[in-house]
């Protein structure tokens, strides 16, 4: 399941060879409105077999795989600044099964996490916010769909 899980937001990213669908204006699926609207084209757009880095995916790493990435840093998992460039789809799953690992000690919960955790996690993802919304990026869509 976290395999299959892992497969589709990293397909979704378009990454791994998997074609990127893209909607009447140009924009990720993922990232767009268009999806109610039916008005879906498929095209195939760059793909690569390796991960293109945190700084360089979707808005800094506003992604799922940027939000693993992230949580490895908070967790001494990575050392802070290592994006993952040129990582594969197996190196990302091995790490996406070592931060589920701990996340599930603490419940998936940050207010399990012990005072020193909750602060490194406030601030790692405090900052990886900020340069999103420098990039761009309004949230508004996560919020969509809750």
């Amino acid at each position: 399941m976290r395999q299959a899980a892992l497969l589709a937001l990293i397909e979704l990213g378009g990454y791994f060879n998997f074609p990127l669908l893209l909607c009447e204006r140009g924009a990720a699926v993922a990232d767009c409105r268009c999806l109610a609207r039916g008005a879906l084209k498929s095209r195939i757009v760059k793909k690569s077999n390796v991960y293109p880095g945190l700084h360089d995916d979707r808005y800094g790493g506003m992604t799922d795989v940027g939000k693993i990435i992230r949580d490895a840093w908070v967790f001494g998992l990575l050392p802070e600044g290592e994006t993952c460039v040129g990582w594969d789809y197996a190196r990302l799953e091995r790490l996406y099964e070592r931060v589920h690992a701990v996340w599930e000690t603490y419940g998936y919960q940050i207010s399990r996490l012990p005072e020193e955790l909750r602060a490194r996690h406030e601030r790692v993802h405090g900052e990886a916010l900020r340069r999103a919304r420098e990039l761009g990026w309004s949230g508004e869509l996560e919020l969509e769909d809750e």
